[in-house]
């Protein structure tokens, strides 16, 4: 009977494990919007290890450890005070002053891949790391889209995914 048991329960198990979908993407919300973010090829979804931070939209190289040298992905949404290219100006000023504040290099860049969302994008590099932070706007809510790794030469390797992820970010009201 216990080794019935066992066969059942390992058949179980087996199938159960190759039926689960693997999740690629992810959805934030705010008071009256969502986000839908989906990896980029060849890249998964991590929401739990740096969900204590308030990232939920953590993406790296399938295959890959976290950590070390792993470019990352990262998507994080703030609310601005109004629905205007202007406060996300304000909040891209303030947001940037940060990093010159700790006397990081920062310098526009331009997404070519981007195709229908209005990007301000800006390369930052510090002694320790590189980043490629992309601002972008619905209605009153910043989406920073951050492309972080060890060197200037991994961002360089991962610029593709960066625009193939703002590419699919499906924006939605809600009521």
């Amino acid at each position: 009977m216990k080794i019935v048991f066992l066969t059942i329960l390992m058949i179980f198990a087996f199938n159960f494990c190759f039926a689960q979908e693997k999740v690629n993407s992810c959805m934030l919300q705010g008071e009256c919007w969502a986000c839908k973010i989906s990896a980029p090829d060849g890249w998964v979804l991590d929401q739990e290890s740096f969900s204590q931070y308030g990232i939920s939209g953590l993406f790296y190289e399938e295959g890959k450890a976290l950590g070390g040298s792993t470019p990352i992905i990262y998507v994080n949404s703030e609310k601005l005070s109004r629905d205007t290219d202007a406060s996300l100006k304000r909040f891209i000023k303030s947001d940037l002053g940060k990093y010159e504040k700790k006397g990081a290099s920062v310098k526009a860049v331009k997404l070519e891949g981007v195709t229908d969302k209005r990007i301000d994008c800006y390369s930052i590099e510090t002694g320790r790391s590189a980043e490629l932070c992309a601002y972008t706007r619905f209605k009153n809510v910043c989406f920073l889209i951050v492309l972080t790794a060890n060197t200037a030469d991994g961002i360089s390797r991962n610029i593709s995914n960066m625009e193939e992820l703002i590419n699919n970010m499906e924006y939605m009201e809600r009521n």
